[in-house]
C-alpha cells in the first residue's frame, strides 16, 4: 500500500511538473507575442505626431542648414576687414648661360612676406547684407517648420475623421443588416413579400463597397501619415485624439490689426526691402568714394647659398650673405564711370534701384493678399460653424426618425423601404456632421497657420 502511494505521488508530481512547464511556456509566449504586438504598434497623439514629423522632416533639415550657413557667415562678416597675409619661398638665379656654365650664377633662396589691406566703402553694406540675408533664412527656416507642423496636424485629425467615417459606414451595413433579418423574419410569417427580402437584401449588399472605399482612403493617407512621421511602413498605428472643437468667436479687423505685421511672410519681405536698399546704397558708395589700400612686403634673400660645393665658383661678391628689401604702399583709387550716362556702373545703380522699387511693390501687394486670406480664412470659419450647428441638429433629428421608423418596422406599421430612406437619411446627416467639423476644424487650423499662433491663443485674442 506504501509503495502504491509513493508511486501515485510520484505520478502526480510528474504531471504536476508538465503542466507547471507548460504553463511557464505560455506565459513566457504570451510575453514575447505582447512585446513583440507593441513594438509593432506605435501609439500616436496630435503633440507626438507634431514632434515626430519635425525631427523626421528633410526639408525642415535643409532649411536648417541654409539657416545655420548664412548665420555663420554673417557672425563672421568682421573677417572682411582682415587683411591679407601671405607668405612664400623659393630658389632663384639669374645671368646668361656662359656666365651660368662657368659657376658665377649660383643659386639664391629667397624667403618673402607681404601683407595687404583694402578698405572698400561699401564694407558696411556688405556686413548688414549678410546679416539680412541671416534673417530672412531664419523666417524661412521658422516657416517651413511651422508648414511641417500644419501638415502633421490636420493629416491627423483627417485620419480621425477618416476613422469615424468607417465607422458610420460599418454602422449603416450593420442597420442593413439587421433590418435585412428582420424581414427575413417577416417574410416567413408572411408579413413581408418575396420583393421587400430582396430589396433589403440589396440595401445592405450596397453598403459594401462604401465601406471599402473608406478603408482604402484610410490607408492611402495612413501610408502619407507615416511618411511625413518617419514610420515604417510596417508599423501599426493607434491615433488617440478628439475631433469635436469648441467654437471661436473671431474678429477679423482685430486679426488684421495683432497678427498682419507679425506674419511671417511680412517680416521676410520686410527684409528683402532693406537688402535691396542696402544693395543700392552699397553700389553708389563703391562708385562714388575712393578706395583706401595699404600694403607691405618684405623679403630676406641668400645669396649664392651654394658657394661651398666644389660645383660653384668663388667669383661671386656676395657669396653666401644674406639681403633683404622692404616696401609700403598706400593708395587711393577711384573711377569716373559712373559719372557717364552709359556705364555700365550707371547701369548696376539703375538696376539696383529698381529691384528696390520692385520688392517695395511686392510689400504692399502681399499685405493686401495677406489682409484679404485673414478676412477670408474668418468668413470661411463662421460659415463653417453655421454648418456643424445645422448637421448637429440634423445628425440628431436623422437619429430619432430612424428610430421611431425601425420601431414602427418592428411593430408592423412601417414599411421596409421606409427604414431603407429613414437609415439613409441618418448616415447622410452623420456623414455631414462629420465633414463639417472636420472643415471647421482644419480651417481653424489654417488661420492658426497663416497667424504664425496656435488655437488656444487664437481664442484669447480672436475677439
Amino acid at each position: 500500500m506504501t509503495e502504491t502511494f509513493g508511486n501515485n505521488m510520484r505520478k502526480t508530481a510528474i504531471i504536476l511538473f508538465i503542466l507547471l512547464s507548460f504553463q511557464v511556456y505560455a506565459d513566457e509566449n504570451n510575453s514575447a507575442n505582447m512585446k513583440n504586438g507593441n513594438n509593432n504598434t506605435v501609439h500616436i497623439t496630435l503633440d507626438k505626431a507634431v514632434e515626430m514629423a519635425l525631427s523626421h522632416s528633410r526639408d525642415l533639415k535643409s532649411s536648417r542648414i541654409d539657416y545655420e550657413q548664412a548665420d555663420r557667415i554673417s557672425d563672421h562678416s568682421w573677417n572682411d576687414l582682415l587683411p591679407s597675409l601671405s607668405l612664400g619661398t623659393g630658389i632663384n638665379t639669374s645671368g646668361d648661360t656662359d656666365s651660368f656654365s662657368a659657376g658665377e650664377n649660383p643659386f639664391n633662396a629667397e624667403y618673402s612676406a607681404s601683407l595687404s589691406f583694402s578698405l572698400s566703402p561699401a564694407i558696411r553694406e556688405t556686413m548688414k547684407q549678410k546679416s539680412l540675408t541671416a534673417d530672412m533664412k531664419e523666417i524661412a527656416f521658422e516657416q517651413s517648420s511651422d508648414t511641417v507642423r500644419n501638415s502633421a496636424e490636420k493629416l491627423f485629425y483627417y485620419l480621425l475623421a477618416s476613422e469615424k467615417n468607417i465607422e458610420i459606414k460599418e454602422k449603416a451595413y450593420s442597420l442593413a443588416e439587421k433590418q435585412y433579418k428582420q424581414t427575413e423574419v417577416n417574410f416567413r410569417n408572411g408579413l413581408a413579400s418575396e420583393l421587400q427580402l430582396l430589396q433589403a437584401q440589396i440595401n445592405a449588399e450596397n453598403q459594401k463597397p462604401d465601406i471599402s472605399s473608406a478603408k482604402l482612403d484610410f490607408e492611402n493617407n495612413l501610408i502619407s501619415f507615416k511618411d511625413l512621421l518617419g514610420i515604417d511602413k510596417n508599423k501599426n498605428i493607434t491615433l488617440s485624439g478628439n475631433l469635436e472643437i469648441e467654437a471661436l468667436d473671431l474678429d477679423a479687423d482685430v486679426l488684421v490689426e495683432k497678427y498682419l505685421s507679425k506674419l511671417p511672410d511680412i517680416k521676410s519681405s520686410e527684409k528683402n526691402i532693406s537688402y535691396n536698399e542696402s544693395l543700392v546704397k552699397g553700389i553708389k558708395k563703391s562708385n562714388s568714394i575712393p578706395v583706401f589700400s595699404i600694403s607691405g612686403s618684405y623679403t630676406n634673400t641668400l645669396n649664392d647659398y651654394t658657394e661651398n660645393y666644389p660645383s660653384t665658383s668663388s667669383y661671386s661678391a656676395y657669396s653666401g650673405e644674406w639681403t633683404d628689401s622692404a616696401a609700403v604702399t598706400l593708395a587711393l583709387s577711384w573711377s569716373p564711370d559712373f559719372l557717364l550716362g552709359f556705364s555700365s556702373e550707371k547701369d548696376s545703380i539703375k538696376s539696383s534701384e529698381e529691384g528696390l522699387e520692385q520688392s517695395q511693390l511686392s510689400h504692399a501687394d502681399l499685405i493686401e493678399t495677406k489682409e484679404k486670406e485673414i478676412i477670408t480664412s474668418v468668413i470661411r470659419i463662421s460659415t463653417y460653424e453655421n454648418n456643424l450647428n445645422v448637421s448637429k441638429l440634423n445628425r440628431e433629428l436623422a437619429e430619432k426618425s430612424y428610430k421611431m421608423t425601425e420601431d414602427s418596422f418592428k411593430s408592423g406599421t412601417a414599411e421596409s423601404l421606409e427604414v431603407d430612406a429613414a437609415r439613409q437619411e441618418w448616415e447622410t446627416a452623420e456623414l455631414n456632421y462629420l465633414t463639417s467639423l472636420y472643415n471647421y476644424r482644419s480651417e481653424v487650423l489654417d488661420l492658426a497657420y497663416l497667424l504664425n499662433t496656435d488655437i488656444e491663443t487664437l481664442r484669447r485674442s480672436g475677439k
